[in-house]
């Protein structure tokens, strides 16, 4: 279980958008910035183990784990090589309910039409650390470029993750945040 000193973007997903994660890296508090952005669908065969419609698959970038701090159980998270291959990161009870195997490395399933390839399971949340009513123990993360390529429609995020800088906290961001979101949101 770890600590994150992050500030978490929650709204309603009308509201973000893509171009929000980009106003947000330029700021000069922030060390990372990565979204989450919530895919239709659930995967349609896991191994032979059949359809899981409570299993949330959830679009997002390699520094998704660097913000999270969440450590793997097996395989790896994201690299920079991953964006557009079909590749996935499971939350552990995915791993264990579906696949049948707490080490599903290199396991396939469909989604979107497309064989993706397991290539990390990562360590089970305790609690929700981000409070977005998605239970991460059960979601299956695909790399943005991937998922963007399989969606038929342009992927919004529904939560935003910033990590500050190490010398500065995530109250002293608070208010660099909200002006760059109110100057890109100018009529909300």
């Amino acid at each position: 279980d770890s600590t994150v000193d992050v500030a978490t973007l929650l709204l309603n997903p009308k509201i973000l958008n893509a171009t929000d994660s980009s106003v947000l890296e330029k700021l000069p508090e922030v060390d990372y910035v990565t979204t989450f952005t919530l895919l239709d669908g659930h995967p349609n065969s896991l191994e032979g183990h059949g359809t899981a419609s409570d299993i949330e698959v959830v679009a997002t970038s390699l520094n998704a784990q660097k913000i999270i701090g969440q450590k793997m159980l097996h395989g790896g998270f994201f690299q920079d090589n991953d964006y557009s291959i079909p590749t996935a990161v499971i939350g552990r009870n995915v791993a264990e309910r579906y696949f049948k195997s707490n080490t599903p490395i290199g396991q396939k399933f469909t989604f979107g039409g497309q064989q993706i390839t397991v290539s990390g399971v990562i360590q089970e949340f305790s609690t929700n650390p981000f409070l977005s009513g998605v239970d991460y123990n059960n979601t299956i993360f695909l790399p943005i470029s991937f998922a963007q390529s399989i969606s038929k429609e342009p992927l919004e995020p529904f939560q935003i993750l910033v990590q500050p800088k190490p010398e500065v906290s995530a109250d002293n961001l608070d208010s660099k945040i909200r002006s760059a979101m109110s100057a890109n949101h100018p009529d909300q």
